[in-house]
C-alpha cells in the first residue's frame, strides 16, 4: 500500500495495523527540467503594478476559497495593491457571488483549469495555498521547483512538505493569518 506522505503512512498504519508492514511512502515524481521549460510559455496577462498572488486548485470550500476571500478583503481594506489569480475549476459558484457582493471581482481573477499552470506560477510574486486538507500537494511540489515564495495553511500534512520560515510561511487556517 503506497501513499504520498509520512503523515498519511502513520494514519494508515494506525487505522490498519494488520497491514502496517505493507504500507510505504512514494512521493510524487516531477520533472524540474520540464516544469521550468513549461513555465516559460507565454500567457496573456496585463501589466500590473503591485503584488501578484497565485493559487492553484479548484474553487471550493475544501481548498479554502472562503479563506482566500477573507484574506483578499483584508488586503484590500489595508490598501495593499495586489491581484490574485486562481487557476482551477470553479466547483462552488456561490463563492463567485460572494466575491461580486464584496466588490473583489477586479482583484480576484479566475482563469479556469489550465493544462499548463506553470506560467501563472512563474508570474507570481507569492503562491498562496489556503487549503483545509491535502495528502501531499503536487502543485506545491511544483511551486518549490519554480522557487516561488509560498504561504500555506497549517493543514494536517503540511509539515511533510514544508518547514515554516525555511521554505514556506505556514499560517493558521483563517483569512487574517493568510493576509498577514
Amino acid at each position: 500500500i503506497f501513499t504520498i506522505s509520512d503523515t498519511c503512512v502513520e494514519s494508515l498504519k494506525k487505522y490498519f495495523p494488520n497491514c502496517s508492514d505493507k504500507i510505504f511512502k512514494m512521493e510524487n515524481i516531477s520533472s524540474p527540467q520540464l516544469i521550468n521549460k513549461l513555465a516559460q510559455e507565454h500567457i496573456n496577462l496585463p501589466n500590473f503594478e503591485g503584488i501578484t498572488l497565485v493559487t492553484i486548485g479548484h474553487i471550493c470550500y475544501n481548498k479554502g476559497i472562503d479563506l482566500a476571500i477573507e484574506a483578499a478583503q483584508i488586503l484590500k481594506n489595508n490598501e495593499i495593491k495586489f491581484r490574485w489569480i486562481f487557476v482551477g475549476k470553479v466547483l462552488e459558484k456561490s463563492y463567485i457571488d460572494e466575491i461580486n457582493k464584496l466588490r473583489l471581482y477586479d482583484i480576484m481573477l479566475f482563469v479556469g483549469t489550465k493544462v499548463n499552470p506553470y506560467p501563472f506560477i512563474h508570474h507570481a510574486d507569492i503562491v498562496v495555498h489556503p487549503s483545509r486538507f491535502e495528502g501531499r500537494s503536487i502543485a506545491l511540489d511544483e511551486v518549490k521547483i519554480l522557487c516561488k515564495p509560498v504561504v500555506v495553511t497549517n493543514f494536517s500534512t503540511v509539515n511533510d512538505q514544508f518547514k515554516n520560515g525555511y521554505n514556506a510561511t505556514i499560517c493558521k487556517m483563517n483569512g487574517k493569518a493568510i493576509a498577514n
